[in-house]
């Protein structure tokens, strides 16, 4: 599977050579595969014990860790986290533990890039409210990221943004082209 645009974007202009590269929800492992086939040291996460098996079956460089992405330890720091559709998939609280975690984890001038949907989404509002932000369309739960709220409390715990691109045409899959917010920041 090739990987996402959002990875091809990171690798053209924000990674240096043998990065030290933490993928938080890695789902299938395209993106941290193809991240590993560059030369990067890549470990993906996922809270699926089936999306992780499958991505160690595939034979590839990176390592996979099944846990939760909001509550990660490890014994030493990333150049680069990635976090492409996963911040939508969690609540306000499970997203101030994720970004207090991502800063803990990243080297000083390290980079968070996160690609999610954002209020500005066509499927904004669709199926049953569960919060402003939150809502399940097709048995599916979202949480549209505000892109003031979530500047704010990534500035909170020094994370400042070095590029962002909120807009359609960034992540589109089969009929669907979401508003998405496309955001880099670096650790200070």
């Amino acid at each position: 599977m090739p990987p996402s645009s959002c990875a091809r974007y990171v690798a053209q202009y924000w990674m240096k050579p043998n990065s030290e590269f933490l993928e938080l929800g890695c789902g299938s492992g395209r993106d941290s595969i193809w991240f590993s086939t560059l030369g990067h040291n890549v470990t993906g996460v996922d809270l699926s014990e089936k999306a992780i098996e499958v991505c160690r079956s595939q034979n590839s460089a990176a390592k996979f860790i099944q846990a939760d992405f909001s509550n990660l330890q490890f014994d030493h720091l990333f150049d680069v986290i990635y976090s492409r559709f996963t911040l939508h998939s969690v609540n306000d609280a499970t997203e101030a533990k994720t970004i207090q975690g991502v800063h803990r984890l990243l080297k000083p001038g390290g980079l968070f890039i996160v690609e999610a949907r954002s209020i500005y989404d066509e499927l904004f509002g669709l199926g049953t409210r569960m919060s402003e932000r939150e809502w399940i369309h097709d048995d599916h739960y979202r949480r549209f990221l505000d892109p003031v709220v979530f500047l704010k409390n990534t500035k909170a715990v020094g994370l400042e943004p070095k590029f962002i691109l909120m807009s359609k045409g960034l992540s589109p899959w089969k009929e669907f082209d979401p508003v998405a917010l496309r955001i880099v920041f670096e650790k200070k």
